[in-house]
């Protein structure tokens, strides 16, 4: 389970266990509604229509740019055409050059977005540095004939049916007075979505997200299903790739605690596998750990499980799967 779907259900099962008055259930419902409130109502709100975050125009010097205020995110696109004609595994060793060329820092994203038969490429930054921009599209250059474009969000808010939703627990408040509060935080979140969110244009969103965490495995295995899931992919209408660099911090983390742990546990005997394949890959293929998140049109029974999902598809930041 997704970590954002399982905060979404535990709000529900909070919101239900306080049908029963009690100080404890009370409490429990009003943190649920205050930690994760927006989360049920964006998820809610995505199985109507989807949702993006709100972008305005600025300028990083040259550069047109979409600002997201809410996320401190600074967006630069470029419609690219390929040079080069490379696909599935042939085209790793040119993936692989491009992305240490571009020597992405942990606030920074690459997207890889294909809308019917345009492509596009859109860099993504809490910094705005017009020379490193510069250094961006150079590079990019090399692969790619770039041209400067303007991807900002729609001008439609979130339907006010939205307050409505958020107010619904307020016909609880006779039997519970915590449903008083739960209401209270609730509208609070609804206001803050109809601010900060935009109904995004049907084509410019995505139905469907790779729902994996992890694709870590051998580069063997990573090789012999990167041509056939590249090219069922491909064939979508619409599709996306968004990569980020994943901190080495972050690998020692996960697999840290597995060397601590009694080796007999399965779980542990797992991770250790896949920590012992990852750090072959990065030391004898010069590979960096990466945060990755696949989009798509449609559903897709590959090894990254791309499957329909209101939430994510909307509102999704930064990358959650990682290899």
């Amino acid at each position: 389970m997704r970590r954002p779907h399982a905060y979404i259900y535990v709000t529900l099962v909070a919101l239900a266990a306080a049908l029963y008055p009690h100080p404890a259930t009370a409490l429990i419902a009003v943190a649920a509604a205050y930690l994760w409130g927006r989360w049920l109502l964006l998820w809610i709100y995505g199985h109507r229509w989807p949702l993006e975050p709100y972008r305005e125009k600025v300028q990083i010097g040259q550069y047109p740019a979409a600002y997201d205020p809410r996320r401190r995110l600074y967006h630069v696109l470029w419609k690219a055409e390929p040079t080069r004609s490379e696909f599935g595994i042939s085209a790793a060793q040119t993936i692989h050059e491009m992305y240490a060329s571009l020597a992405l820092q942990s606030h920074e994203l690459i997207s890889v977005i294909q809308l019917g038969d345009e492509r596009f490429i859109r860099y993504s930054t809490r910094i705005p540095d017009e020379s490193r921009i510069s250094h961006v599209e150079s590079v990019l250059r090399t692969y790619f004939v770039l041209h400067r474009d303007l991807w900002v969000s729609g001008r439609i808010r979130p339907r006010r049916w939205l307050y409505y939703v958020a107010a619904a627990p307020l016909a609880l408040a006779p039997i519970d007075p915590a449903f008083l509060a739960v209401a209270l935080i609730l509208l609070y979140h609804a206001h803050h979505i109809r601010k900060w969110y935009r109904e995004a244009e049907l084509f410019f969103s995505f139905e469907a997200v790779s729902a994996k965490r992890d694709v870590g495995t051998s580069r063997q295995t990573l090789e012999l299903y990167a041509s056939a899931e590249a090219s069922a992919i491909a064939k979508m209408e619409k599709w996306a790739v968004v990569f980020a660099p994943r901190p080495e911090r972050s690998v020692e983390r996960e697999f840290g605690k597995a060397y601590e742990s009694p080796v007999e546990k399965r779980s542990v005997v797992v991770k250790l596998h896949k920590a012992s394949q990852l750090l072959e890959r990065m030391l004898k293929h010069d590979e960096r750990p990466i945060y990755m998140q696949v989009f798509g049109s449609q559903d897709l029974a590959t090894q990254l499980e791309i499957r329909r999902d209101p939430w994510r598809t909307c509102c999704s930041g930064r990358p959650a799967a990682h290899t």
